[in-house]
């Protein structure tokens, strides 16, 4: 069941790597013209939470309307050294001034400080759209800053909700 799997896993991941509407940091590949760019932002906790950036990747694969920008590698290491380090803030940040929408899915176990100041840095944008439930340590100040920029606040962490969001975005 294990070589299945493995199988399966390696399958899902090439057809990410070669999908023409997903960008994987650091990957310097434009994004398709006319479509949304939506920038994956939230929860990575140096890669130990929920892949769920690769979950929302699988259900955009090869849709036309949308290029998805995900901040998430597949391998991280936080000792890579500092200017791999940079070169992944500096992707980060140039690619959410490039996206139409970035989508912040904060999870409830986390901590999320990266997160938490990006929320700060795109307030005024009208760019964000934020997933957070009241189960987030910090989910006051979430919500205090959503309500003062009038930001969407939707109290969910389920991808297909947050599929179902992204879809109606024009």
């Amino acid at each position: 069941m294990n070589i299945l799997n493995n199988l399966l896993n390696e399958i899902e991941e090439k057809e990410l790597k070669t999908a023409d509407n997903i960008i994987v940091a650091p990957s310097n590949n434009k994004c398709k013209a006319n479509t949304i760019k939506i920038f994956l932002a939230g929860t990575i906790d140096d890669g130990n939470s929920e892949n769920w950036q690769k979950k929302i990747c699988k259900e955009f694969i090869n849709n036309e309307k949308f290029s998805i920008l995900n901040p998430r590698r597949d391998k991280w290491d936080s000792d890579l050294g500092s200017s791999e380090v940079i070169r992944q803030i500096k992707w980060e940040h140039r690619r959410m001034d490039e996206a139409d929408f970035i989508i912040m899915n904060i999870l409830p176990e986390s901590k999320s400080p990266i997160s938490l100041m990006e929320i700060g840095m795109y307030c005024q944008s009208n760019k964000l759209l934020v997933f957070c439930t009241d189960k987030f340590y910090r989910f006051e100040n979430v919500k205090c800053v959503c309500e003062k920029y009038k930001i969407k606040l939707i109290e969910t962490n389920k991808i297909e909700d947050i599929v179902e969001q992204i879809l109606k975005l024009k």
